[in-house]
C-alpha cells in the first residue's frame, strides 16, 4: 500500500519506494506492478 500525502479532486501525490515505477513504459522490462495500478 501507498502512503498519500495530499489528495483533491485533481492531484495525488505520494510516497513511494524509490523501485516502483509511476506507469508503464518501454524501460520496465518484465515488471507488471505500477504505482497507478496501486492507486
Amino acid at each position: 500500500m501507498l502512503e498519500i500525502l495530499y489528495q483533491d479532486k485533481y492531484l495525488v501525490a505520494i510516497n513511494k519506494p524509490r523501485d516502483l515505477l509511476v506507469h508503464k513504459s518501454f524501460i520496465a522490462g518484465n515488471i507488471e506492478e505500477y504505482a497507478v495500478q496501486i492507486l
